[in-house]
């Protein structure tokens, strides 16, 4: 998803990311509500990057994105290695030792948000 083989959907995921966080980091956008009909791609993405950078562990992560199995809307079933191959893998090869610390810096890398951004977008939600 972060980095998909079409450039197009590439693109679409940038600016769904960038958007995402820059809507985050004003507290003036509360409360707010972000869903999907299962949450499996782009909804997915967004909710792992963000429970990523608030410290969420890795297990509880994929244990949320395996609730979308439960989902009536059909489609092909989720698995862990989805989100490893799939956001996860951008988020593990960035600088860091612990899966915030690595969502952090890819934010700051890949989308070139602030320490100032993203400490706004932990401060409004934490």
């Amino acid at each position: 998803m972060l980095a998909h083989s079409d450039s197009n959907k590439n693109e679409i995921n940038h600016n769904s990311i960038k958007s995402f966080f820059n809507l985050l980091k004003d507290k003036n956008n509360y409360p707010l509500v972000f869903h999907c009909v299962q949450g499996k791609d782009r909804t997915g993405m967004l909710s792992y990057i963000l429970g990523a950078l608030l410290g969420v562990s890795q297990d509880d992560l994929y244990r949320d994105y395996l609730f979308t199995n439960f989902s009536n809307s059909g489609g092909s079933p989720c698995k862990i290695n989805d989100i490893a191959t799939r956001y996860g893998l951008t988020i593990s090869k960035s600088e860091g030792e612990t899966l915030q610390e690595k969502t952090r810096n890819m934010l700051k890398t890949e989308f070139s948000f602030t320490d100032v951004d993203l400490d706004a977008v932990i401060n409004n939600l934490l």
